[in-house]
């Protein structure tokens, strides 16, 4: 299993994302967004803060994450190129299993399912 931010050839990419996580006593919001994008050198640079809350506790955690862009199709070809490798199925960040995606150039959020052959 491999969970990739992938970048579109079509429309505008996201530039913040923010997303909120639950279990028990502990509650975790969390925020991204865009420092930096260049697509030449294929690299991205986003920030990232965490707010970690429990009932007698709060902390706030910031960080940057420098990561190598792909498309689609670039990684495809990135895929194409280990003959031992192939993509069984693609999900988006739900992991609804009975919901695969098809992945377009639209698309940034993907899981791919990949089978050594």
């Amino acid at each position: 299993l491999l969970g990739i931010h992938l970048t579109p050839t079509r429309g505008r990419p996201s530039s913040e994302e923010s997303w909120s996580a639950r279990r028990g006593n502990l509650a975790v919001n969390t925020q991204m967004w865009e420092l930096d994008r260049d697509p030449v050198e294929r690299i991205e640079r986003f920030a990232m803060q965490f707010d970690v809350y429990t009932p007698t506790r709060h902390m706030r955690l910031d960080d940057e994450l420098v990561l190598r862009a792909y498309s689609m199709t670039q990684f495809q070809q990135l895929v194409d190129s280990v003959p031992s490798l192939r993509i069984v199925e693609t999900y988006d960040f739900h992991y609804e299993i009975d919901q695969p995606i098809e992945v377009s150039e639209t698309v940034e959020d993907v899981v791919y399912v990949l089978k050594k052959v």
